[in-house]
């Protein structure tokens, strides 16, 4: 996991928001862009021929290094810091601009009996909204997802192994947005956001298919299904409380290195 934050050699223009599927990864980029936004830095939507999917954000959305160097040289032209959502594998380019500090960024997860549940929901009420195409619409229950979420944690280890990425756990960015503002203040080295700059964010805003509620697998997962996961995905298990550790208590070494330092 990378212990690095800050901005390295030269300026980022690029803030990478990766996020595991269902892992909040929609409201990490807008508490992000609203950070961004209120530190000067315009997060106007890309023009049309760098879009890819959704036209209400800003996404990297395919594997194609090319639209990508396309995208950093069109934000390094404009002097500006943006926010780029992506639940893509990092590139290769990707790698170059995190070790040569032109960009940072974090990456999202989550219990992944939380994401489970989530992910049922979504194809649920994407099948109820009649929405095309219907995603997960094949998982009937939590343990159908497990392959998924495998190769979804898979990418995530890519990202947090990255110089310059941090990891953001769901239940402390979603439900602790001061902290998390106060994170990005110190990752990035911009001035934190003041009382009304904080009160200005929406965090309802954007989110799709999302209970916004802890610890749901205590009621709605058997026994024997919350085992199933812990077998699953043992080594994950093994290092979550140190990734939250590291993630909630790295701002405060930074206060008590300028005191003591």
């Amino acid at each position: 996991m990378s212990t690095q934050t800050g901005a390295a050699a030269g300026a980022p223009s690029l803030y990478f928001s990766f996020g595991v599927t269902k892992t909040g990864s929609t409201l990490a980029y807008r508490m992000t862009r609203h950070f961004l936004e209120c530190r000067g830095h315009s997060q106007a939507l890309l023009p049309d021929h760098l879009q890819v999917i959704r036209k209400d954000l800003n996404s990297w959305s395919q594997a194609n290094h090319e639209l990508l160097e396309e995208i950093a040289e069109w934000v390094s032209a404009r002097g500006i810091f943006l926010a780029l959502k992506t639940h893509r594998a990092p590139t290769k380019f990707v790698r170059v601009m995190l070790r040569e500090g032109r960009a940072m960024g974090h990456a999202t997860f989550r219990d992944p009996r939380e994401i489970a549940l989530s992910l049922v929901d979504h194809g649920r009420e994407s099948q109820q909204r009649g929405l095309d195409p219907i995603r997960f619409r094949d998982l009937n229950d939590a343990t159908d997802s497990l392959d998924l979420i495998e190769r979804q944690l898979a990418v995530f280890n890519r990202w947090e192994n990255l110089p310059l990425i941090e990891t953001w756990y769901y239940d402390d960015f979603a439900f602790n947005p001061d902290l998390t503002f106060d994170k990005l203040a110190h990752q990035t080295g911009l001035k934190p956001l003041s009382s009304a700059e904080r009160a200005s964010f929406d965090g309802t805003a954007g989110t799709k298919f999302n209970k916004a509620v802890q610890h749901r697998w205590k009621s709605e997962l058997t026994d024997e299904e919350s085992a199933e996961f812990k077998i699953q995905f043992s080594d994950f298990y093994k290092q979550l409380w140190l990734r939250r550790l590291s993630w909630r208590s790295r701002p405060l070494a930074k206060a008590a290195r300028k005191v003591f330092g």
